[in-house]
C-alpha cells in the first residue's frame, strides 16, 4: 500500500475524480510509492511577482522518480483547430498538459535549488489523468496516449501498470 500525504484525503476536496482515484492510489500502489495529494508551490517570476502552483497528485518512486498528475473529470474533449480544452463543454483556461507540465518543471528547478535539498537529483515527469473518459490515442502533440490515465487505467487491476508504463514512457 502507497504512503499517503495526506493519510486521509482531505474533507475539503471538492473533485469527485481525485476522490475517486485517491484511495485508487492509496490501495493498490505498492509500499515503494509515497503520494502526496495537492501539493502547492510558489514561484518567483523573473520578471517580478509570484506564482502559484498546485499539483494534484504527486507520485515519488525510489527508482523511477517524480510523477506530476493533473486530474479533469468530467467529460474531456479538445477541439483541435483551436487547441482548446473542454471539460464537459466548457473552456478550460489552460490546457491541463501545459499546467501540470509547468507545474513539474517549477518543482523540479525548486528542489534543484532550495540549500536542504541541492543534491536533489530525481527525474520529474508529469502526466494528465482523465477517469471518466476511454482516450483511444493521442489527445494533441503534446499529450500523446503514454501520459494520460483514462478511466480503464485508474482500477485497482489496472493503475499499478498505467503509472509504471508512463515512467518507462519518459525513460
Amino acid at each position: 500500500m502507497a504512503q499517503m500525504y495526506p493519510s486521509r484525503l482531505d474533507q475539503n476536496t471538492s473533485s469527485p475524480a481525485e476522490k475517486r482515484l485517491f484511495p485508487v492510489l492509496q490501495a493498490h500502489l505498492s509500499d515503494d510509492y509515497t503520494v502526496f495529494h495537492g501539493p502547492a508551490l510558489q514561484v518567483t517570476r523573473k520578471s517580478g511577482g509570484v506564482d502559484d502552483r498546485e499539483i494534484d497528485f504527486l507520485i515519488a518512486h525510489p527508482i523511477f522518480g517524480l510523477l506530476a498528475i493533473e486530474v479533469k473529470g468530467g467529460q474531456i474533449t479538445i477541439d483541435g483547430r483551436g487547441k482548446q480544452w473542454l471539460q464537459n463543454g466548457r473552456s478550460l483556461k489552460k490546457s491541463p498538459v501545459q499546467q501540470v507540465k509547468q507545474a513539474a518543471y517549477d518543482l523540479h528547478d525548486y528542489l534543484r535549488n532550495e540549500p536542504d535539498t541541492s543534491r536533489f537529483s530525481y527525474p520529474t515527469w508529469y502526466a494528465v489523468c482523465f477517469p471518466d473518459v476511454d482516450v483511444t490515442g493521442d489527445l494533441a502533440p503534446d499529450a500523446p496516449r503514454e501520459i494520460i490515465l483514462d478511466k480503464r487505467d485508474v482500477t485497482a487491476s489496472s493503475v499499478t501498470s498505467a503509472i509504471e508504463a508512463i515512467y518507462k514512457h519518459y525513460q
